[in-house]
């Protein structure tokens, strides 16, 4: 790109940072990107923690698969698609846990760890826990004949867990689902 045809409609500028149109950088939480030279202005503030030897580098030199909006912490980004097959992934997981528990009433707790595991791999995992999540219950209530309140109960568990997935970890936002005879989690 060689002008801006529309200078100050688009405040964003190289992998979502903020366009400063009065410096011409771009700015990044804690440091600033140079886009006339290709530059950082400034070493990662994190140093040798980021993992990368070089501190002038962003994200491992991968900025469409990653981000570090507040230059402290790389995120990878996963495509939703992935997030999705890594959900039900989660599922199944869980589906087996809850199996081989062969514990009464530790269903609700399953529902709970798999909608949290699916839905904090991001807006393709919360996706498919809702239609996972939802799709057993329609069949659980229409084609087993499972009483509402039960359905209710696991939708309630379900809802649960996916609340919990941006709240720290998913055995804390399900723990009140776990059965005391299965034990502390490990």
């Amino acid at each position: 790109m060689t002008q801006d045809s529309a200078p100050g409609w688009q405040p964003f500028g190289y992998a979502g940072g903020l366009y400063d149109p009065d410096t011409k950088l771009v700015r990044f939480g804690v440091r600033d990107y140079d886009a006339e030279t290709g530059r950082w202005t400034s070493k990662d503030p994190i140093g040798f923690l980021a993992g990368d030897p070089n501190l002038f580098s962003y994200v491992f030199a991968d900025p469409a698969n990653s981000i570090d909006p507040q230059g402290l912490q790389v995120v990878i980004k996963t495509p939703p698609d992935i997030q999705a097959a890594q959900a039900v992934a989660d599922f199944v997981r869980n589906y087996r846990k809850m199996r081989d528990a062969n514990t009464i009433g530790a269903d609700k707790y399953f529902h709970c760890m798999a909608n949290c595991e699916a839905s904090s791999r991001g807006v393709g995992g919360d996706l498919a826990a809702k239609v996972i999540g939802e799709a057993r219950e329609l069949l659980d209530q229409y084609v087993k004949g499972d009483p509402i309140e039960a359905c209710n109960a696991d939708r309630a568990a379900n809802a649960q867990g996916r609340a919990g997935a941006t709240k720290g970890t998913c055995a804390s936002a399900c723990g009140n689902l776990r059965p005391p005879s299965m034990g502390p989690v490990q």
